[in-house]
């Protein structure tokens, strides 16, 4: 007697073959970033190239993201205003705005570019980059601000709903990308990495842990596969893995010291009226205060997974965009890498204004 065994169906194969293939890309795509965030780098001395090298690698990095940012820009714009060229068109202005102008001013200065700029190291006070870039920012958050309203009104969906929605999604979609610029032009490449390896690792260790222990359901109505118990060895697993990669990260022989770069500060403080260079006082406080930064960056992670998917329960859609088949739009693949860098690129802005140093730029 022959027993006939269940073979997969040709849709079945269609849709692992495009996950495969897109899964490959989405790779692909961050390992360029990577790599050319490693060769563009004139902070942090990761680049092997002359100073000519890494300006054309830094423009072709500026490039690289233009792209993705249209294809953001245009997943936002379906969402509200179902594929109105017109809103699509100042959608996209006011993110290349919001994302380009502020990048600049440091990449400018940073590449020799414009040498008039001084930076001034006096305790509690921020450099002339630092409050340029925090004016340009200011206006370019405002400018979306305005923009995102001005269409809601004019196409008839202005709703409070609608106002906070899409001004989160703006936010926070954009943020990612500047997150990215500035944690790769100003902060080395292992502190992007570092933040980006804490999302896979709470998602993965949460779906796995779920998958294997979950019972009880954190948010049936947004996520029905999320569990307390999922979450929770998400948590203990993340946090415990990330710390551990920090610990490795102390080891490597490098100048500017990498962990300094990853809290977002270099701790230059002014003891007795001399400048010294070092961890706090105390290193201990640095891996404490690191300790519960991962746990809030965890923590973050998931809510910002949750946030995205209650975003399309509510304007009832099951992907934001069809870019990446089998994997939905692009927004699909950095919703939780946006609350996070966005998140942890806030907390180093305030680390290096209130943390008695004198950075926020290098």
């Amino acid at each position: 007697m022959l027993i006939q065994t269940n073979e997969l169906s040709t849709s079945t194969k269609k849709s692992m073959k495009q996950r495969s293939l897109s899964a490959i890309f989405i790779t692909g795509f961050f390992v360029i970033l990577f790599v050319l965030g490693i060769l563009a780098d004139n902070v942090n001395d990761w680049s092997p190239l002359p100073l000519l090298g890494r300006q054309i690698c830094g423009w072709i990095l500026l490039a690289f993201l233009l792209p993705i940012i249209f294809i953001t820009s245009k997943e936002i714009n379906n969402i509200f205003f179902r594929f109105n060229w017109i809103s699509f068109v100042l959608i996209t202005f006011s993110s290349v705005v919001l994302i380009y102008a502020p990048t600049l001013i440091y990449f400018l200065k940073y590449y020799n570019y414009i040498k008039g700029i001084e930076l001034g190291y006096q305790i509690n006070q921020l450099n002339t980059v630092t409050n340029i870039f925090c004016i340009c920012l200011a206006a370019a958050i405002l400018l979306t601000v305005i923009i995102n309203s001005i269409l809601l009104n004019v196409y008839n969906v202005f709703t409070l709903k609608n106002w906070i929605i899409l001004n989160l999604l703006s936010g926070f979609v954009n943020g990612f990308f500047i997150g990215v610029y500035f944690f790769l032009l100003t902060r080395g490449w292992l502190s992007l990495l570092w933040l980006m390896l804490i999302v896979v690792g709470t998602d993965s260790f949460s779906y796995f842990g779920g998958m294997l222990f979950g019972k009880r359901k954190m948010a049936p109505k947004i996520s029905p596969k999320k569990t307390w118990e999922g979450f929770a060895i998400g948590q203990v697993t993340t946090v415990v893995c990330a710390m551990v990669i920090l610990f490795g990260f102390s080891f490597i022989n490098h100048s500017p010291n990498v962990l300094q770069q990853i809290m977002g500060v270099q701790f230059r403080h002014y003891v007795n009226g001399v400048l010294e260079d070092g961890f706090y006082s105390d290193s201990w406080l640095w891996w404490f205060s690191m300790f519960f930064i991962t746990i809030g960056l965890s923590i973050l992670s998931v809510l910002g997974d949750l946030m995205y998917s209650w975003f399309k329960r509510k304007y009832h859609i099951k992907d934001y965009g069809t870019a990446i088949p089998g994997h939905g739009g692009i927004i699909d693949r950095i919703d939780s890498h946006s609350v996070v860098i966005s998140g942890y690129f806030v907390l180093s802005f305030f680390l290096a204004l209130f943390a008695n140093t004198v950075v926020f730029f290098s």
